[in-house]
């Protein structure tokens, strides 16, 4: 059985890493970024210190080979201040001309979510690691704390080849959204 804990604060750069490097073929991160690592860094920098750390669950294995960020029922309810806050970080993630069109995008995207639901927000295994089961326990761990609440658990997906992964853990595809023309098609799932 697989060990899986909280990332503890020293830990979200390896977390971070991590995860930009599980995240650098992404459809959807790739046409939030533009295809540029140093955006596509600055994202998941964003995501996993200024929105799951502080309000969600940062989980990982213990060798640090896997991790999933798992955001709470109610924990996008942002106040005004953390929102605002985070506008010059995600400016420089997607460029200040797109701003307006990522927002219509995300606003599309979480259109119809339940009220009280996990939200799977990021998920990545290092691929020296890939195949062990790593994955598997932090995406289980995280729907064990859906089902102690009683909730949803909920993710979108661009990847269409994970679609078929995230059914072995019970998830059904809810949607297909297709946005604008150069964005790539996303897939909301469910458990």
């Amino acid at each position: 059985m697989v060990a899986v804990r909280d990332a503890r604060e020293d830990e979200l750069d390896r977390v971070v890493a991590l995860l930009d490097l599980a995240f650098a073929d992404d459809p959807f991160v790739g046409w939030l970024t533009r295809r540029r690592a140093d955006a596509r860094r600055r994202y998941v920098e964003l995501v996993t210190r200024r929105l799951i750390a502080p309000r969600g669950r940062v989980l990982v294995t213990d060798d640090l080979q896997a991790t999933a960020l798992w955001m709470p029922p109610g924990g996008w309810q942002l106040p005004l201040r953390t929102q605002l806050g985070m506008l010059w970080p995600l400016t420089r993630v997607v460029g200040a001309s797109r701003l307006f069109e990522i927002a219509r995008v995300s606003a599309a995207i979480e259109e119809g979510r339940p009220d009280a639901h996990w939200y799977l927000a990021l998920v990545g295994t290092s691929p020296e690691a890939r195949g062990r089961g790593l994955g598997a326990a932090v995406v289980n761990a995280g729907l064990d704390l859906a089902r102690s609440d009683d909730v949803p658990a909920l993710l979108e997906t661009s990847n269409q080849k994970n679609v078929g992964w995230y059914e072995r853990f019970g998830f059904e595809v809810r949607r297909r959204l297709d946005p604008p023309p150069d964005a790539p098609p996303v897939w909301t799932l469910a458990a």
